[in-house]
This record gives structure tokens, C-alpha cells and sequence, in this order.
């Protein structure tokens, strides 16, 4: 009996996993800044902080120029856990861009305590000379990349108004996920729904990521420029389902079972034996 005890006992061992927690970097991002500039030059301020338990290093915001809006990068260097950091970037408008809204990327690269780099992606986008609005809608719809798979990222594209437009559609990733067709020049038909189909694929991305990616809409009508900045995108990312994972609730029932026999057996070795009756 007590081998078949310490048998139940290495068995469960070998099938309960224990769960280690990591550390992580958690980067989130806002930007300030003049939303109707009359200049060709402004500034903005990028506030950034770090709510994980890991200091992301080496942290560099890299704006992506559109539409002749542009900037230099800048270098925050180290930023710890529960701490914030803010830098300034400087805008600058093409001399004769027309009045309307303007949108840009905004990418920010860091890297972890072994070198591994990340990224991640926000937009950036202000009023020249007036504000407008607009009457074009972007959405994207959200995706899982399973390994190395590819998939196709949806942006679903709502004209509401009576007549036609080209736009110049752009979508912002972050490294780590490959785009074919990222720069798109698509007709809308009046008071229609358009999708335009963007080919995604991981480019090492780690399991378990959970990337914000969006698109950005550029359109001229008569004297006034529009950008559109799209909602909703979202790429995750997971690894294969190994035949362990597949066989999860098998070992968990296995598991439950093997316990109840051991107390039960435990319980019967505990029992106090009767002494038998004496013969008269």
C-alpha cells in the first residue's frame, strides 16, 4: 500500500506544472500638443511610461513622415518601472501644404535587460490653419497570426458622402509585424462600404503579443487636405498548439481522479481496525 502511495504522489509530480512569472516592460504612450497650428513648425510632447516591473532601455521615438508632415527622432534613454518620461518632438509643415487635418505614425523602439528589441506604434495628428471634418470612416478589424502563418488585416473604409474619392491609404505596424501592401491608392464609390485587404504576417514577434496597429486615410476635396486615422486594429500573436496543450483537460480529470484514490487510500490505511470477537 505505501508503494502504491509514493507511485500516486511521483505521478501527479510529473503531470502538475508549476507557473513562474516573468518580468515585463508595459509602455504606454500620449502626446500633447497644439491641435490648430497656423505655422509650418510645431512642437509636440510625447509623455511615455512604464507600468511593468522591468526597465525598457534605449527607448527612441522615430516619427513616420506622411503626407510631408515630418520630424526628427529623440532619445529618451532608460525608463524604469512606474516611471514617466516626456520629449518633445519638432513638427514641421510643408511651406505649401493646404489647410486641413494632417496624421503621422509614431514609433517607439526599446529593448529589454537581454538586448531583445520591441516596438510599438501611435498616431500623431493636428489641424493646419482649420480645423475639418471629415466624412470618411476607417475601421479595422482584428486578427490572430498563429506562428509563422500569414493572415489578411481588414479595413473596412465608409464614404458617406454622395461622390466619389480616391484615397491614399497607409497602415502603421510595429517591426515586429511584416505588411504587404502597406501604401494603397483605393476608389470609393458615393455612399458606399470598401474593404481594403492588407497581408500580415509575424516577423518575430514573441507569443502571447498583443500588437495596436492602424491606418491612416489621405484625401484632398477642392482646397482642403483630410487625414483619417482608422479604429479598432489589432494583430495577436500566439505559438502552435503543442499535443500537451490538446491534452490539457485530459491530464487536469487524470489529475483529479489520482488525488481522490490517494485520500481515499490514505483514509482506509487510517482506519482503526476492529479487534475480532472472542470465542466463548
Amino acid at each position: 500500500m505505501r508503494n502504491m502511495k509514493w507511485f500516486l504522489i511521483g505521478f501527479m509530480a510529473l503531470l502538475i506544472t508549476v507557473n513562474v512569472s516573468a518580468e515585463f516592460i508595459s509602455l504606454q504612450s500620449t502626446i500633447d500638443m497644439q491641435q490648430v497650428v497656423n505655422d509650418t513648425s510645431t512642437e509636440a510632447n510625447i509623455t511615455i511610461t512604464n507600468s511593468g516591473d522591468e526597465p525598457a532601455y534605449d527607448v527612441i521615438v522615430e516619427p513616420m513622415s506622411n503626407q510631408g508632415l515630418a520630424s526628427g527622432e529623440i532619445s529618451l534613454g532608460t525608463i524604469n518601472p512606474n516611471q514617466t518620461v516626456v520629449g518633445t518632438l519638432e513638427i514641421s509643415i510643408p511651406s505649401d501644404a493646404k489647410p486641413g487635418k494632417y496624421a503621422m505614425g509614431v514609433l517607439i523602439r526599446y529593448s529589454d535587460v537581454q538586448n531583445y528589441p520591441f516596438t510599438f506604434v501611435t498616431p500623431l495628428h493636428l489641424f493646419y490653419q482649420k480645423p475639418v471634418q471629415s466624412n470618411v470612416v476607417g475601421l479595422l478589424n482584428e486578427v490572430e497570426l498563429v506562428g509563422e502563418e500569414k493572415k489578411t488585416l481588414t479595413l473596412e473604409i465608409q464614404n458617406r458622402e454622395d461622390k466619389e474619392r480616391e484615397v491614399f491609404v497607409k497602415l502603421y505596424t510595429p517591426n515586429q509585424i511584416a505588411v504587404s501592401g502597406k501604401e494603397q491608392t483605393v476608389t470609393l464609390l458615393p455612399s458606399s462600404k470598401t474593404n481594403v485587404e492588407f497581408v500580415v504576417s509575424s516577423l518575430g514577434a514573441l507569443p502571447g503579443g498583443n500588437f495596436y496597429v492602424f491606418a491612416v486615410i489621405d484625401y484632398d476635396d477642392d482646397a482642403i487636405h483630410y487625414s483619417v486615422v482608422s479604429a479598432n486594429g489589432k494583430i495577436l500573436t500566439s505559438k502552435p498548439k503543442a499535443m500537451m496543450d490538446s491534452m490539457t483537460p485530459l491530464i487536469v480529470v487524470v489529475v483529479v481522479v489520482l488525488v481522490l484514490v490517494l485520500i481515499y487510500l490514505q483514509l482506509r490505511q487510517d482506519k482503526p481496525v476492529k479487534p475480532a470477537a472472542k470465542k466463548k
